[in-house]
């Protein structure tokens, strides 16, 4: 009976000690890399699951000052666990936009879905968006949204 009890509390700890589905991580423009990069680690080590990827940006953007924007590139740079890397430049526009109030604008991008990386281990994610865009529209980070798909 006691060892039925302690295998319960085991399981149940185990259970408890699970990483979450979804991770989100935020990181503020004061906080980008010497190459005013946003830097991320991303560990899709679990070759059981899919991966799913959302990009945020944010911006602090006045109304006014938001009628000009229409566009803007993000270059999306990945370092595979190897080293190996992998670049790609997508446009955020006003059809992302999810959330606003007057001052603050939210655009969060469906990137990939049902990921499956060609390595195991931990991925750097870095993004960059142009510095001139960043100043005009008072953007203030950007972020991730990683959830993991499967049965673990």
């Amino acid at each position: 009976m006691r060892r039925a009890g302690a295998i319960l509390l085991m399981l149940a700890l185990a259970a408890a000690c699970r990483r979450p589905a979804m991770e989100e991580t935020f990181v503020r423009v004061s906080d980008r890399d010497a190459l005013g990069r946003y830097c991320f680690r991303i560990d899709m080590a679990d070759t059981l699951l899919t991966y799913d990827l959302d990009l945020l940006v944010a911006m602090a953007s006045a109304d006014p000052a938001y009628v000009r924007f229409r566009q803007m590139p993000l270059r999306v740079q990945w370092t595979a666990p190897s080293g190996q890397p992998y670049e790609e430049t997508l446009w955020v526009g006003r059809g992302e936009l999810s959330d606003s109030t007057y001052y603050d604008k939210y655009f969060w991008v469906a990137y990939r879905h049902g990921l499956r990386p060609v390595e195991a281990g931990e991925w750097e994610l870095a993004l960059s968006l142009p510095e001139d865009m960043t100043r005009e529209f008072d953007i203030t980070g950007t972020g991730i949204r990683l959830t993991r798909n499967g049965t673990r």
